[in-house]
């Protein structure tokens, strides 16, 4: 290494610098090792160095210039560089187009369920006449049928009719006289007695008889004035009315009692092809069920049936 105050010689080349050729060019050596100097890396491809100047005759040559390339960028990291680059434009990307999608489809559901205004209503005010003259329908209650009583009634049954009677009534039998010859006309009959009217002989009789002769063929109820059918005492009122039981026209005569007013005698009259025949009821005046009597004959001419 030169000493102080010495010139350096410029003959000799230095590091970093040109030579000169046949042609009086330079030519660049590439870096040379000088003792003491720090060796600079190799350059870059594509790096260009300044071009040398010469020193002019007598002056010095000027110190070497060195250049320092810039840093090399690996290759690695500028792919990575660009894949994050490309990531972040599809997040972009994606994130716009769902806030978009959300936006829109926000006033789609609000446009959908906005609430229909209501209108409001004014109430009219309708007059009108209800007519007087239209007649109401009224319900009523339909009636429970009551259970016939003669259901469970006994049938006494003859040669030319049969008839029901209520069951308080033993079964009648034929009436004889006091030597026992049966009486004429036949008479079949059977009676009941309530309790407290032991001092009576019975309470109803029931009797039927027949059949009586007709020979003269008058009409029913001549037959029954010229037999006194129709004569019951003078204490007693007659009532006689024309009915038809069993499809058969038939006279009914009801007995009252003149003071008391009593039922005391209900007796029906119909003719057959054989003679008259006659069936009743005879009623005590003091019983307490003589009402009642009257109208069991009454069911019991519901019952009637003829052969």
């Amino acid at each position: 290494m030169p000493g102080q105050g010495q010139t350096p010689n410029v003959n000799q080349p230095q590091a970093g610098s040109t030579t000169q050729g046949s042609s009086g060019q330079g030519v660049y050596q590439g870096p040379q090792q000088v003792p003491g100097q720090q060796t600079t890396p190799p350059q870059q491809k594509g790096y260009v160095p300044p071009p040398p100047t010469t020193p002019g005759a007598g002056q010095p040559s000027p110190p070497p210039h060195i250049s320092v390339p810039p840093p090399p960028v690996p290759e690695q990291g500028r792919d990575k560089s660009k894949t994050i680059i490309l990531i972040l434009a599809l997040l972009t990307l994606i994130v716009a187009g769902f806030a978009g999608f959300y936006l829109g489809a926000s006033g789609l559901i609000n446009e959908k369920i906005a609430p229909t205004p209501i209108p409001t209503l004014t109430p009219a005010i309708v007059t009108f006449t209800i007519p007087t003259d239209i007649p109401i329908p009224t319900s009523t209650a339909t009636p429970v049928p009551t259970p016939d009583p003669v259901i469970n009634w006994k049938a006494y049954d003859l040669d030319k009719f049969s008839i029901k009677y209520p069951p308080y009534l033993p079964e009648p039998t034929i009436k004889k006289d006091e030597s026992g010859e049966e009486i004429n006309p036949a008479t079949y009959e059977s009676s009941f007695k309530e309790e407290g009217q032991e001092a009576v002989a019975y309470s109803v009789l029931f009797q039927v008889i027949g059949p009586e002769p007709n020979p003269d063929a008058m009409l029913l109820k001549q037959w029954l004035g010229e037999n006194n059918r129709l004569d019951l005492g003078e204490e007693v009122d007659v009532e006689v009315t024309n009915v038809t039981v069993g499809g058969k026209e038939a006279i009914l005569v009801s007995g009252f009692d003149k003071d008391s007013s009593v039922l005391i005698s209900k007796r029906l009259y119909f003719e057959l092809d054989d003679g008259i025949y006659s069936v009743g009821f005879n009623i005590e005046k003091t019983s307490a069920r003589a009402s009642e009597y009257g109208a069991d004959f009454d069911r019991m001419l519901a019952t009637f049936s003829f052969k």
